[in-house]
């Protein structure tokens, strides 16, 4: 009986035993070389990666095929959104029309199809 086959973990993508260093990810072994984005195969790290369906894949191609996009700017949404009226918006692209402030903690109305913030429409 071979050591390797009994004490050496097997990758996860092409069932070698790992004779170096183990990328621990997804709770799952994986050669150094064979930790890659599920899409378009750019080499990963443990601590920079994103996971979905318990697949790993990079930021771009996690953005692109997971996230959602912002009503106005249509750049992904990664972090924080603001749902307003059934749309998605990053929090710094919800603003007034009138004063262009950010209308995060404040009451907005929609006239004329815009959202106006609570302080412009008083005036």
């Amino acid at each position: 009986v071979d050591y390797t086959e009994l004490f050496l973990k097997k990758c996860t993508v092409c069932g070698e035993p790992i004779k170096d260093v183990v990328v621990m990810a997804l709770a799952k072994p994986w050669h150094k070389e064979c930790f890659n984005c599920t899409d378009c195969s750019a080499a990963l790290s443990q601590n920079g990666y994103h996971e979905e369906d318990g697949k790993p894949y990079c930021q771009h191609c996690f953005e692109i095929k997971f996230c959602p996009r912002c009503k106005l700017c249509e750049k992904p949404i990664v972090d924080t959104s603001v749902i307003a009226l059934g749309d998605k918006y990053h929090p710094g692209c919800f603003r007034c029309s009138k004063c262009d402030e950010p209308v995060l903690d404040r009451t907005f109305k929609m006239i004329k199809g815009v959202q106006v913030c609570s302080n412009c429409d008083k005036h």
